[in-house]
């Protein structure tokens, strides 16, 4: 939800506000029950054809190349579209009900870095893994890296090598990780 008197470039996540992020949407996972908070005015202009890896792509193309699906389940492609709109999107759905690509496809159709927020740090691994596998430049960072994969990632992040990053919700409250953040263009 915005916070009243604050610019749209300023959303309230819980108690954080994440201020001037540009090219970045906001995903949150909140508790044991997932669901999807997509905010699409954090994202700078984007489009709707993009060519992540080395072909043009459209929402349709993303989805069977790298999620191997032909069809769009109920909901999820409205939510993609109103994100490819730039428009604030909220979207609940059961447990397996694909909200994950809901925010993965425009990942990766629109420029610069999905910042993904959940407290579920095994959901994070096995995300990150997933998206690897499917040739995805992706990574999280949370409480159960060690120094050396923190500054890996964080040189990951500075570099513009991944297009989404999951985060620990505690991560918002860390002035170097938001300083970080407001380098992203």
């Amino acid at each position: 939800s915005f916070r009243k008197g604050k610019s749209p470039a300023e959303i309230s996540a819980g108690s954080f506000v994440l201020p001037k992020f540009r090219q970045i949407g906001l995903i949150c996972e909140i508790s044991q029950r997932p669901f999807l908070v997509l905010l699409s005015k954090l994202c700078y202009t984007g489009f709707e054809t993009t060519s992540y890896g080395k072909h043009k792509m459209d929402k349709y193309t993303v989805n069977h190349q790298y999620f191997g699906h032909t069809l769009f389940r109920e909901g999820q492609e409205q939510l993609i579209d109103s994100i490819l709109a730039r428009q604030d999107s909220f979207g609940i759905m059961p447990t397996g009900g694909g909200k994950s690509v809901c925010y993965q496809i425009p990942a990766l159709l629109l420029p610069g870095l999905t910042l993904v927020i959940s407290p579920l740090i095994s959901l994070m691994k096995d995300q990150v893994s997933a998206l690897h596998d499917a040739g995805i430049s992706a990574a999280y960072w949370n409480s159960s890296m060690d120094l050396q994969e923190f500054q890996w990632v964080r040189d990951g992040v500075r570099a513009g090598e991944y297009k989404l990053l999951y985060i620990a919700p505690e991560r918002l409250d860390n002035d170097a990780f938001l300083a970080l953040m407001q380098t992203q263009e």
